[in-house]
C-alpha cells in the first residue's frame, strides 16, 4: 500500500477541541454537502474530527457511539445495527463497541484515504471493535483501495426519513448504502504500513462531547 507524498508531514488529525474548532468543522461539513449535493445538513454527530494540512481544513467526518444513542444509519435498517451485522459476519457483534462515522466531507478526493486511515486509528484507540456508515460509491472505493473488508448491510432509502429526505439534495441519486465491517481486522491491516507515521495525531484539548449535546 502506498504511503502519502512529502508534504503529508504537515497533516494533523485531531479532534475538535473547542467549540469555535467545533463550529468550522460543522461549517466545513454543510458547505461541502451543500456544493456537491445541494443538501442542507443541520446535524451532526457528537464528535467531529478534522484532517488538517498547515491550518488548513482538508477532510472531516464525524462519529457516535451505538451505546450512547440510536444511530442515524438505524432509520434504513429493519433490525438494530449490531444484529443486522452480526448476521452478515457471522458473529457476535456488541453494540457497546461499535461506531458509526457519518458527515464526511473532503475538500478533495485524495483526501478521502488518509482520512480513513487516521479515522480508524482513532477508533481503535476509544476501544471500538465495529464500524457502521452509509456511504456513496466514492466512500467504499476508498475503504477498498486500502485493502478493508466492509460489508453491504441494507440499501439506504430516502423514504425512511419521512419529510427530511428533501434537506439531502440530490445526495440518494447517489445510492448510498449501509455499510459495516470489522474495524479491529481494518486496523492490523493498516498497522503494518506504518499509517500512524504518516499522520500527527493531536488529542483534543476539551473532554469528549456527550451524545446528547448534537443530534
Amino acid at each position: 500500500m502506498a504511503g502519502l507524498s512529502a508534504p503529508a508531514a504537515n497533516i494533523i488529525w485531531r479532534e475538535s477541541r473547542n467549540s469555535q474548532e467545533r463550529a468550522t468543522l460543522e461549517h466545513f461539513i454543510a458547505d461541502t454537502y451543500r456544493q456537491q449535493h445541494g443538501a442542507s445538513i443541520a446535524q451532526f454527530a457528537p464528535h467531529l474530527y478534522g484532517l488538517w494540512e498547515q491550518d488548513q481544513l482538508q477532510a472531516a467526518v464525524g462519529v457516535r457511539r451505538a451505546d450512547a444513542s440510536p444511530l442515524f444509519l438505524e432509520h434504513y435498517l429493519e433490525t438494530p445495527i449490531e444484529q443486522a451485522l452480526s448476521a452478515v459476519l457471522e458473529t457476535q457483534v456488541d453494540r457497546t463497541a461499535l461506531a458509526e462515522i457519518g458527515n464526511l466531507a473532503a475538500r478533495r478526493p485524495g483526501m478521502t484515504i488518509p482520512l480513513i486511515r487516521a479515522l480508524v486509528a482513532s477508533l481503535v484507540a476509544e476501544e471500538c471493535r465495529w464500524l457502521a456508515f452509509t456511504a456513496t460509491a466514492t466512500v467504499r472505493n476508498g475503504f477498498r483501495r486500502l485493502g478493508l473488508d466492509v460489508h453491504r448491510l441494507a440499501e439506504a432509502n430516502p423514504t425512511r426519513l419521512g419529510s427530511a429526505q428533501g434537506d439531502w439534495g440530490n445526495y440518494y441519486l447517489h445510492r448510498p448504502w449501509v455499510m459495516g465491517g470489522d474495524l479491529l481486522a481494518a486496523w492490523h491491516r493498516l498497522a503494518p504500513a506504518g499509517d500512524r507515521t504518516i499522520i500527527n495525531t493531536v488529542p483534543a484539548a476539551a473532554p469528549l462531547l456527550k451524545d446528547t449535546d448534537h443530534a
